[in-house]
């Protein structure tokens, strides 16, 4: 998924080039968002998600890194963009943080291989708080990224998905395309 810093959910599905677009409730976002459509949240805190399966990876060595082209552009477009991918079957764990088209920070582990896919730019405040300095000389010892520490480093960053029926949010619909 992307994290956006934007108050403005229609831009987002704009630079996402989403067609077929409609509102949605959070449940049929989400279920269309496993099913390869493209959820787009409305604002929380000033951040808005969009999620899907379709959105773009790390590579790895058989296959290119389409997801940092992806932030490059995104972040041109909307300014700051966190990208956020976990997969448990070949234990891909990554994030990122682009702004204005530029990389901050960006961490890539895929486990299958014990493959460090990124590690560039410095450990933010946020991830040595967590205890999260992830190199690429010691990503692959343990303790190597988790799922949980994709969570952690999205809900300090900006939003972490999994706590949001916790937020006593107001009943909402989002996009979808």
């Amino acid at each position: 998924w992307f994290a956006i810093r934007s108050g403005n959910p229609e831009a987002v599905a704009r630079a996402l080039s989403l067609h077929d677009v409609g509102p949605s409730t959070w449940a049929e976002g989400l279920k269309g968002a496993y099913g390869g459509r493209v959820f787009v949240t409305p604002p929380i805190d000033g951040w808005v998600l969009a999620a899907s399966t379709r959105f773009p990876d790390p590579g790895d060595k058989k296959h290119p890194d389409n997801a940092t082209p992806a932030l490059v552009n995104l972040s041109r477009t909307l300014g700051e963009v966190q990208y956020f991918a976990t997969y448990e079957v070949f234990d891909l764990q990554a994030w990122a943080r682009y702004v204005n088209g530029a990389p901050v920070r960006k961490v890539a582990y895929l486990g299958a291989d014990s493959l460090a896919l990124w590690a560039d730019g410095e450990p933010t405040p946020e991830e040595r708080k967590l205890g999260l300095v992830f190199t690429k000389e010691n990503m692959a010892k343990d303790p190597s990224p988790s799922t949980d520490n994709v969570f952690a480093v999205a809900g300090a960053w900006s939003v972490d998905p999994t706590k949001l029926q916790t937020r006593g949010l107001p009943p909402s619909l989002g996009t979808i395309g």
